[in-house]
């Protein structure tokens, strides 16, 4: 039998591992992608003064899980304009806090001294999963969407400061009298100064990439319409004592004047009632003070308490009454401040009896009206840009995002393949050994003959069935071999030895025909090879390594069986013969020709040398056969 040779099978089967690698590989290829998820990950700080309290700029708790609300996601849908669920992208986003290492030991340290332990996160990372091979866009893109939407929900619920509405609109309506248009203008001019000056004591470096102003720009502006047109506005209407309707306006005016008397009735008794509480107090404050105190000061109780450190400052019963009388005191004064207003305005159009402006006059009022009504208009908008990249300042002030998204795949796909590839190659390897060595051992069971060692006549008939199928190429060799006194040694020394010389001869020639071709054993005392690729120069050296290797294993001193053969070549090209049975017959004739020459040799010689001792051989034991390749 054939001997286990690694290499040998690979060779066989290389085709095979190929195939086998290359389509395990596919499979784990798609496998793989069919599996494939993509994570897009960001992270993102918040910033404002309170974060590491945990709560917002406005004081309410952190809640993180609005990253996902259905506010957010409905918009990130909406901007993305994808079938996708809002349910599905829910589920996979995730909000996972940034715990600093040290933070973890002092967490663990706490907790083992049977401490306390208190720390609010203000970094998050955000995190979603797209799953499907080619993706990775989709899941940067939805993840991006939300933290803008979420950006965008913080700011406007948390840090967003709203721009004061404008009664612009209203001033030119028909339902205000002309003097009652000028109020609502100056009422809604002095309450914008007085918010942006907040806005511009609190942030004076601020301004607009949008509109170019800042908060000062912006005072300056109202506060020239509230310094010139307003003043010359009121000017005109009241020096010329413009009005829609006089008595309607005197009838407001009055019912106005009576309001504000009855606000300032139920303030005076409020601040009289403040008055008595404060009486009270200061009574019960010195008598205190008498306890307190003895005849030396330096005996002060508290003094002790506190160590004889000033006490600390902290409000009293009497500091907030106190505030309450103050700003009681001013809404007073404000009320008796419009009455007078009001009865100014009443004695300016009181005295007008009637009359009501003429058509060329009001009409001029309301153009001026209108056209300050636009320029507040124009304004206003501007209000409005600045405030709105104002509230993004904020917004990016206080929460912010720390990282580029970044997108990884679940699965290496490249990885994964290479393994495959390096796996099923090995795997086909091993398939193949283990296949090329049952094959090895069928072929010894069925197709080795046990006495030679060769391929038997059942696979020399199977070599020749599928060779008859198909037209010989040039160069292609029949060899015929015999022993030729293999019938000699059987009948004089029997079976068993004419069986040792086959073995013998047949490990010989299967050796020396290993680089050649394919020889097999034919049955009784012929062997055929069959050698695809073998010209005349070939053959003769082919014969000439047998010659050699017979000539050495017959020159052993310990060897007692002698060989002797007849070997013969038949090829296509030499022959004119490309039918494989036709040039095994050629092979056949040729070697037959030879027996006879050599057995007519042996004869003569048997005759002239009667007491030869060559056990069936020539008594040099070197003689072998002659290669015969002519008729």
């Amino acid at each position: 039998m054939k001997k286990f040779q690694i290499l040998r099978y690979l060779n066989k089967a290389k085709y095979f591992i190929f195939a086998f690698a290359l389509i395990g590989s596919i499979l784990v290829y798609y496998y793989a992608i069919s599996h494939q998820s993509y994570t897009a990950k960001a992270i993102i700080e918040y910033n404002s003064k309170d974060a590491t309290k945990g709560l917002t700029p406005k004081g309410d708790k952190i809640d993180v899980s609005k990253v996902y609300s259905s506010r957010v996601i409905t918009n990130a849908i909406s901007e993305l304009d994808t079938s996708t669920t809002m349910e599905s992208i829910r589920s996979r986003t995730k909000v996972t806090p940034v715990i600093p290492e040290e933070e973890t030991a002092k967490k663990e340290a706490a907790l083992a001294g049977g401490k306390e332990y208190s720390y609010f996160p203000t970094k998050y990372m955000i995190s979603f999963t797209a799953y499907g091979n080619g993706k990775a866009g989709f899941a940067r893109d939805v993840l991006d969407s939300v933290i803008q939407n979420y950006f965008a929900y913080y700011s406007e619920e948390y840090v967003d400061t709203n721009v004061l509405p404008s009664s612009a609109d209203e001033v030119s309506s028909k339902q205000y009298d002309y003097i009652e248009s000028a109020e609502l203008i100056e009422k809604n001019v002095s309450d914008i100064i007085e918010y942006l000056q907040a806005k511009d004591k609190n942030y004076p470096n601020f301004r607009s990439s949008m509109t170019g102003y800042g908060f000062g720009d912006l005072v300056d502006l109202y506060n020239n319409i509230y310094n010139n047109s307003v003043p010359e506005l009121y000017a005109t209407i009241l020096e010329g004592k413009y009005s829609r309707n006089i008595p309607l306006l005197l009838k407001k005016y009055q019912n106005r004047i009576s309001d504000n008397q009855l606000s300032i009735n139920s303030l005076d008794d409020k601040m009289a009632k403040l008055e008595s509480l404060m009486g009270e107090y200061s009574g019960k404050t010195g008598e205190s003070i008498k306890y307190n105190y003895q005849q030396n000061t330096e005996n002060f109780i508290l003094k002790d308490v506190y160590g004889g450190e000033t006490k600390p400052h902290q409000n009293t019963t009497y500091d907030d009454l106190l505030k309450d009388y103050v700003s009681l005191d001013y809404n007073r004064r404000l009320a008796q401040i419009d009455n007078d207003y009001v009865n100014y305005i009443l004695g300016i159009y009181g005295s007008s009896g009637n009359v009501v402006a003429e058509t060329a006059s009001e009409e001029q009022i309301t153009q001026k009206i209108s056209a300050l009504s636009s320029q507040l208009k124009g304004l206003h908008k501007i209000l409005e840009k600045t405030i709105e990249e104002y509230n993004s300042y904020q917004g990016a002030k206080n929460i912010s995002c720390l990282t580029s998204i970044n997108v990884s795949e679940t699965l290496n796909v490249k990885l994964y393949i290479m393994l495959a590839l390096i796996f099923f190659v090995f795997m086909g390897c091993i398939i193949s050994a283990i296949f090329g060595r049952i094959s090895d051992f069928i072929e010894y069971f069925i197709y080795t003959d046990r006495k030679t060692g060769l391929p038997n006549r059942a696979r020399c008939d199977l070599l020749i069935e599928r060779l008859s199928h198909e037209v010989l190429k040039d160069n292609f060799t029949i060899v015929c071999i015999t022993l030729d006194n293999l019938e000699l040694l059987s009948m004089e020394k029997g079976r068993g030895t004419g069986d040792m010389q086959l073995k013998a001869f047949g490990g010989i020639l299967g050796e020396t025909a290993e680089n050649f071709g394919f020889i097999g054993y034919n049955g009784g005392k012929q062997f055929l090879g069959f050698f695809a690729e073998c010209n005349e120069e070939q053959s003769e050296l082919f014969a000439e390594a047998l010659k050699d290797k017979v000539e050495y294993y017959n020159s052993s001193e310990d060897n007692q069986i002698f060989i002797n053969y007849s070997l013969t070549f038949a090829e296509t090209s030499k022959e004119h013969c490309y039918k494989i049975r036709d040039l095994i017959r050629r092979a056949i004739i040729k070697c037959s020709k030879e027996e006879h020459i050599v057995r007519q040799e042996e004869k003569d010689v048997s005759e002239n040398e009667p007491e030869n001792i060559s056990k069936g051989e020539p008594e040099n034991k070197t003689e072998v056969g002659e290669t015969c390749s002519e008729d």
